[in-house]
């Protein structure tokens, strides 16, 4: 019954919410009084975390060196960059409060304190704040795409395509520890998972770089050194693009996705997975 259990996917599962813990707990520690190398240590730990936990478990190593080999990856085409695009700038202007952030305004209308929530967490830095452009620009993709898509993602295949990609998606929005950039960091996460099943890390960790610095930077000063956010013709352009990008994302991006069939007896041993909850 014990050696059962060690080898359960139920345990492979709380193996890796452990790490969330890990991460989260590194953060809470070490980030506010060292600042930059409060996030770079956080996101080292995690990582450092998830290959040992998951290298813990010799029944799942095995069957992961046992599993198929991938697929190769594709080549990345004009087209595909344009969908991707289109899919960040929409989750941009369904989000983030400097350009329109329409969920993100419905959700600070629920008091002071989630408005502040919002602010604080959409805070991204200004361009003359160099060391944290650093971290949000270069040093967070990289690390955030290796632990989640490298390591997370990687490992989940095991049990389809698909769950591996929600399960992914559900840490990284978990790691960043608040309900309305965590939600952004979900959808982030399935564009990005998506992307890492045909085209690896070479691929994510560009886009997650170009998600932070142009579209989450450069895209916020831009916006509110216009004064786009108030101006009801732009919001009225900003919806109909939504919902043009919608209907568009719909229509011809998703049948498109590879996608196996999902998992969802792994899906019920995730959800009641004692570390994931915690």
């Amino acid at each position: 019954m014990i050696e059962k259990l060690f080898h359960s996917r139920w345990l492979y599962l709380t193996y890796i919410g452990l790490v969330l813990i890990v991460y989260r707990l590194t953060f809470s520690s070490f980030a506010l009084s060292m600042q930059g190398w409060g996030y770079l240590l956080g996101e080292v730990v995690a990582l450092a975390a998830a290959i040992m936990l998951i290298g813990l478990n010799k029944n799942n190593r095995q069957q992961l060196l046992a599993l198929p080999p991938k697929q190769p990856y594709r080549q990345v085409t004009g087209r595909q960059l344009g969908q991707w695009f289109m899919i960040l700038l929409l989750l941009q202007f369904l989000f983030d409060p400097a350009m329109f952030g329409f969920l993100s305004r419905g959700y600070a209308k629920l008091g002071p304190a989630f408005a502040e929530e919002v602010h604080t967490f959409f805070a991204l830095p200004s361009l003359s704040d160099y060391s944290g452009l650093v971290i949000t620009v270069i040093v967070a993709p990289i690390f955030e795409e290796i632990l989640f898509r490298g390591v997370f993602l990687n490992v989940l295949t095991r049990y389809t395509d698909g769950f591996a990609v929600v399960a992914s998606s559900i840490a990284f929005g978990i790691a960043h520890g608040n309900l309305i950039q965590g939600t952004f960091a979900f959808f982030c996460g399935i564009l990005f998972g998506c992307a890492y099943l045909q085209y690896g890390l070479k691929v994510t960790i560009p886009l997650h770089m170009f998600m932070n610095g142009v579209l989450g930077t450069l895209a916020d000063v831009a916006f509110v050194q216009l004064g786009l956010p108030n101006n009801t013709i732009a919001v009225v352009l900003g919806a109909t693009f939504i919902i043009a990008a919608i209907l568009w994302l719909v229509i011809r991006w998703l049948p498109r996705v590879r996608w196996s069939t999902n998992n969802w007896v792994t899906l019920g041993w995730l959800v009641i997975s004692p570390t994931w909850i915690i």
